[in-house]
């Protein structure tokens, strides 16, 4: 008997995943390089991607969001860690971590750079064309180009790289931007590319998903009025809320599967968030014989058997940290060394540390910061004066 498919309605919210507390670890050796570099952070906001501007509201500067996001770093046994929270301005689909306090919403090299080491990043492959397979597998609609597309992504991908130089980000780019509503035309314009080089199969494709959101308007009007009511885009406004509810749905099924198999828990939820994915620990894999790859083969079944969905998740590399490498060694700042965290040496505290109020942890505080400042003699406090 098949499994019926989760279904996205005016009570799939994107609550569940806001109401939890998640800790992000993070090699402060490596952030403090970063920072130390005057030629690898950009000083204006182009950093950030277009629709993350829109999400926050307001430009951020990248070495300043870095220095915050070091500043705000908690010490717990013996490793940094970052604590974050997820918000979102609509109650419907994806939701977006704090004051921009994350791994996850960090330029790509730069995430990498940080993350590599620690973490595997585990992505949904093709998420939203996935998705609108299952959807379409279930409801019966033609999905002939979409399923060809899936089936032979890299080819596709490829074929129009060749035919208008473009890089393998920008071909993946036109092919969600149709889904979405966008116009062939109007991306080529922008990418610089004459209409005429487009593959024939670009159109079929571009046909056939704008036909495929014209029926999930149809079928879902209570849905379609709620999320699109302040937009002047209803019909790309409609697809993509619609794609993202199924994709915090999966996430939170991740999420659920991850605690039941002990790799996190509901109170410092180890894992971060990434849209269509998920970066989460290695060393949370090293003390059982449950490796990434289980995880991610029972995930894939899991997904399947639950929301009816048949989407892979997989282990993305998280190479574009070496160019940083690279550059950090070219101006000979040092970034595998021990970490000397100077508010701890100069304070005696570590930032953001929670300290006990007795006298005698304030004695050995003050005594930490002003040693260097008296001298007791006879039982009488001389100040040290130059």
């Amino acid at each position: 008997m098949q499994n019926q498919q989760f279904v996205p309605s005016l009570k799939t919210t994107n609550c569940y995943l806001k109401k939890i507390a998640y800790k992000e670890r993070i090699n402060p050796k490596r952030l403090f390089a970063l920072l130390s570099s005057k030629k690898l952070l950009k000083d204006d906001d182009t950093w950030l991607q277009k629709h993350l501007k829109t999400i926050y509201g307001k430009k951020k500067n990248e070495k300043l969001q870095l220095e915050l996001l070091l500043n705000k770093l908690v010490f717990e046994d013996g490793k940094y860690y970052l604590n974050t929270r997820y918000f979102s301005r609509s109650k419907y689909g994806r939701i977006y971590p704090n004051n921009l306090l994350s791994l996850s919403i960090l330029r790509r090299d730069v995430r990498h750079f940080l993350s590599n080491e620690m973490y595997y990043d585990i992505d949904m492959v093709s998420c939203f064309q996935a998705i609108l397979k299952s959807v379409t597998d279930m409801r019966g609609y033609n999905n002939q180009y979409l399923t060809e597309y899936i089936e032979n992504r890299n080819d596709k991908l490829n074929e129009l790289m060749e035919a208008t130089g473009w890089n393998r980000d920008t071909a993946k780019t036109l092919f969600i931007a149709v889904m979405n509503t966008g116009s062939v035309a109007e991306f080529c314009k922008q990418n610089e590319v004459d209409t005429d080089v487009i593959p024939e199969f670009v159109y079929d494709y571009t046909t056939e998903v704008r036909l495929i959101g014209k029926k999930l308007q149809r079928s879902n009007v209570d849905l379609f009025d709620e999320v699109t009511s302040a937009s002047n885009n209803k019909k790309a406004t409609f697809i993509s809320y619609f794609l993202q509810i199924y994709e915090q749905k999966i996430l939170s099924t991740v999420y659920d599967f991850a605690v039941e198999k002990e790799l996190i828990d509901n109170f410092e939820s180890q894992i971060i968030l990434c849209h269509d994915g998920v970066m989460i620990e290695k060393n949370l894999f090293d003390n059982t014989k449950y490796s990434v790859d289980n995880f991610i083969d029972d995930i894939n079944k899991h997904i399947a058997k639950e929301l009816n969905i048949n989407i892979k998740f997989k282990v993305k590399e998280m190479g574009e940290g070496k160019k940083i490498e690279e550059q950090l060694q070219l101006q000979n700042i040092d970034y595998l060394g021990n970490y000397v965290d100077n508010f701890y040496q100069k304070y005696g505290v570590r930032r953001n540390e929670e300290i006990e109020s007795d006298d005698t942890t304030i004695a050995k505080l003050f005594y930490s910061q002003q040693q260097d400042k008296f001298v007791l003699c006879d039982r009488v406090f001389y100040k040290i004066t130059k």
